[in-house]
């Protein structure tokens, strides 16, 4: 686990990491089983597990201590925050996008994904079993109420592909379960890893379609900054070097 730092001034890559002896790691703190910050201000998560091993590895290249410091953003301001160099590395929920591709170096594939749709179990049996344009037209042509959360993929997709639904745009990524667990809303979409994750938290949860929508595959990655090509390489090398199943068995 790590704690809250402050903002540094300027970009590193990764010799000015290696000399300063701490790696800046960006991260939402609201997307478990990937990410997330306690009250306390402590992380836990794959992504988490993920940032620590990354600092050991980065301590036997470098023969020094390595250690991580985590800092706070959210996804609206994620692409900023990083271009405003934050951190050296944003690390949990992160979608490999073609945006994305342009302005950001991004990493080897972590993990895959894709969107699928989470809804309340009492709603859930009219649009099980549907093909995705089939699901897509009943979600559209009802009555009930989308939750959606802000800033990323999830976003885009819902304003793209369920945009007859009513909708209440959520503040931040934990509002959306808070109100589908208080049933102020009816649905939201959302990653497969985060759904799988959530419905063993909220039993009233149902995943509509858990093979995702068909077109949606994707998979998540570690960011930084264009001009950290060493750093990149070196973070390439320690995800070959990784046993992430080993790692994922505590999150999944």
């Amino acid at each position: 686990m790590g704690m809250l730092t402050s903002l540094p001034a300027s970009a590193r890559d990764w010799p000015e990491i290696a000399r300063s002896g701490t790696l800046l790691v960006g991260t939402t703190g609201d997307y478990p089983p990937l990410t997330l910050r306690s009250k306390q201000g402590r992380y836990q998560g794959f992504a988490i597990d993920m940032a620590e091993s990354l600092a050991s590895y980065l301590s036997l290249v470098s023969e020094k201590h390595i250690r991580v410091e985590f800092v706070l953003t959210q996804w609206p301001d994620l692409h900023h925050d990083l271009q405003q160099d934050y951190f050296d590395i944003a690390m949990g929920g992160i979608t490999r996008t073609e945006d994305r591709s342009k302005q950001f170096l991004l990493s080897d594939n972590v993990i895959p994904s894709g969107k699928v749709i989470l809804m309340q179990n009492k709603l859930a049996a009219p649009f099980s079993g549907l093909n995705d344009q089939a699901l897509l037209n009943k979600l559209n042509a009802s009555k009930l109420h989308l939750v959606i959360n802000p800033g990323g993929t999830n976003e885009r997709f819902a304003k793209r592909y369920l945009s007859s639904m009513p909708f209440t745009m959520a503040a931040n990524n934990r509002e959306p379960f808070l109100m589908l667990r208080n049933h102020q809303a009816d649905l939201m979409l959302t990653d497969s890893i985060e759904a799988r994750y959530q419905v063993k938290q909220i039993p009233s949860l149902t995943i509509v379609n858990p093979d995702r929508f068909s077109w949606t595959l994707s998979h998540k990655v570690y960011m930084m900054q264009k001009n950290s090509h060493t750093l990149l390489g070196e973070v390439n090398r320690w995800l070959k070097l990784t046993n992430i199943e080993q790692i994922k068995k505590n999150w999944f």
